[in-house]
């Protein structure tokens, strides 16, 4: 016969188990609940401390721990805002930026005298002019000479920075003076480190003993190229259409520093950002001089004749 206590203990150990699963169910979803509870509190804190309202309280009293967490939390808040404005700043110049003009009108050519470089003197600051006496032809050597068409600033200082490297070669190889091929391939070499954050072109000439007279054209997109002429700026074009119907080798220093001048005079008179002084310079086996300088507005061009390019003496246009 079973006993009758084995069977009420069996009863009760059943009953304990299930008041202790019941009761660890409990607690658990109590603990849950306390999490959600105390997340939420948390966000709630957060939110506080970056977008207080006027009229509640501070959470934390006015106690100076709790201002200095929300001061801290204010200074970062305020510097992302900053750095947001700032980069918004920065696209909005760059957009600026690419719709100015950078103005002005240089031309090269090689002759059987030389080398004859005429350039203009007005630097341009979008619509305004900046300047009208701006030496756009900078010295590298004694035989070398650069050009200056984009961003001032930037062809002022990689020019000069290319002087700089044309003297220490010469003191280097014992007075050996740096040849053109070489300081356009420098030149190119610097500013292409720096591609898309500058604004030049550039015409890097002159004379050497080993390939004679020579141009190079080089801008800040990596474009390195030999020619017998070049015209680089907003007016080029124009200086473009004069060369192109007056130049002859075999032309004397005198004709070539009158079509330089025609050349650049017609540029400035269609370009509105070119103008200023008209300035030539002469690039011989001895050295490179500056034959003329002339005040543009005032220069009188005469009318461009056949005979200039080997035909009859009628003027063109003229019946």
């Amino acid at each position: 016969m079973p006993s009758t206590t084995g069977a009420t203990s069996q009863h009760t150990c059943i009953k304990s188990s299930t008041r202790s699963s019941s009761s660890s169910s409990t607690s658990s979803r109590r603990r849950k609940g306390r999490g959600v509870a105390g997340a939420g509190a948390l966000m709630t804190i957060t939110l506080l401390f970056l977008f207080p309202t006027p009229t509640s309280a501070h959470p934390f009293g006015t106690d100076k721990a709790g201002m200095g967490v929300r001061s801290s939390l204010h200074v970062a808040l305020s510097s992302y805002q900053e750095q947001q404005v700032g980069e918004t700043h920065i696209a909005r110049s760059k957009l600026l930026d690419d719709h100015v003009f950078h103005g002005t009108t240089t031309c090269a050519f090689v002759f059987d005298h030389g080398i004859l470089v005429a350039v203009d003197s007005r630097a341009s600051m979008g619509s305004y002019i900046g300047s009208s006496a701006t030496e756009k032809v900078l010295p590298v050597s004694q035989h070398i000479l650069a050009t200056m068409a984009g961003g001032a600033a930037d062809c002022a200082f990689w020019i000069r920075h290319l002087a700089m490297q044309a003297r220490l070669y010469e003191i280097e190889n014992e007075g050996q003076q740096l040849t053109v091929r070489r300081a356009s391939k420098l030149l190119a070499n610097n500013i292409a480190r720096f591609l898309g954050k500058l604004s030049m072109g550039t015409m890097v000439l002159g004379h050497d003993s080993q390939e004679g007279f020579s141009i190079y054209y080089v801008d800040n997109d990596g474009t390195r190229s030999k020619g017998k002429l070049f015209a680089v700026g907003s007016g080029s074009t124009y200086a473009y259409s004069i060369l192109d119907a007056g130049y002859r080798p075999e032309m004397s220093v005198e004709e070539a520093k009158e079509l330089g001048l025609r050349a650049i005079r017609h540029a400035t008179y269609r370009d509105a950002f070119s103008g200023g002084f008209v300035n030539v310079y002469l690039v011989q086996a001895s050295g490179w001089r500056r034959i003329a300088r002339v005040d543009g507005g005032f220069l009188s061009v005469p009318p461009l004749r056949t005979g200039d390019v080997g035909g009859t003496r009628k003027e063109i246009g003229v019946k």
